[in-house]
């Protein structure tokens, strides 16, 4: 809108321009406000819920996750492994206020393709992710549910070099096994953690407990605005009400997905 001028002494604006000029306001303020809500939201909360199950649960979870979600070609063997490496700064933090800006980054990779082969290390496709510390529980809240901020983005090149280049060093690492379902904007994974003998061979993995044969289960939505969050956690006790009796998810104590770098000499 282009302002309306006078000269000392001129006589002021007609009406008719001045009901133009405020047509004109509200046309140009309506205008920023639609650019304002074209403007895409940041997706980045993740809200989850998790369980422990027996292995004797196993097959009879795996066929309720087939017909829930229409895995018709789910042939009983596993689909998830995933190997997951943790970087922590290189240079330590003094002691302080300061210290609590140290992030952990992980690099993320599934170590089959897509049509099931065996993929070598620098052959993988790499996601660096950083996972923000939950948010406690609102006491108020009768349904509760993990929630935190996740960033993710997938590396091109050496992804190895290239958190060196951030300043970065191998903390440790490890794998998931076991398997991976998708139902409407959830992912459910069923796994084992196994630790590597061999620092980046995969084929070197052991379980992390020998004498443990239990499962986690971890069910999560996509990243979604904050706004999005309380039709989140209904689509995840909808999901936990399908399995109930099998398995009992819940929402995990906050503290205990903290990442706070533990540096040692």
């Amino acid at each position: 809108m282009q302002p309306i001028s006078y000269k000392v002494g001129a006589w002021l604006p007609t009406l008719h321009q001045q009901v133009t000029a405020i047509e004109e306001a509200i046309a140009e303020a309506s205008s920023k406000a639609r650019a304002i809500a074209d403007k895409p939201r940041t997706n980045n909360v993740q809200c989850s819920l998790h369980a422990q199950m027996a292995d004797t649960v196993r097959l009879k979870l795996l066929d309720r996750l087939v017909a829930l979600c229409g895995t018709i070609d789910f042939d009983g063997n596993e689909t998830l492994w995933e190997h997951e490496i943790v970087f922590i700064p290189g240079v330590e933090t003094p002691f302080g206020p300061a210290r609590n800006d140290d992030v952990v980054l992980r690099a993320r990779a599934d170590v089959l393709g897509a049509d099931g082969t065996f993929r070598k290390l620098y052959d993988r496709d790499w996601t660096l992710c950083f996972l923000g510390a939950p948010e406690p529980p609102n006491p108020s809240a009768i349904k509760r549910a993990t929630q935190r901020v996740v960033y993710e983005s997938s590396v091109t090149g050496d992804t190895f070099r290239f958190m060196e280049l951030l300043g970065y060093r191998f903390n440790y690492e490890y794998t998931k096994r076991g398997y991976r379902f998708t139902y409407k904007n959830l992912t459910i994974n069923i796994f084992r953690i196994y630790k590597l003998q061999d620092k980046n061979k995969v084929t070197t993995a052991i379980p992390l407990s020998p004498d443990d044969t239990s499962w986690t289960i971890e069910v999560f939505s996509s990243s979604i605005h904050r706004e999005r969050v309380p039709e989140a956690i209904e689509k995840l006790y909808e999901f936990a009400s399908y399995v109930a009796g099998l398995v009992n998810l819940i929402a995990v104590d906050h503290t205990v997905f903290k990442n706070r770098i533990y540096y040692t000499r």
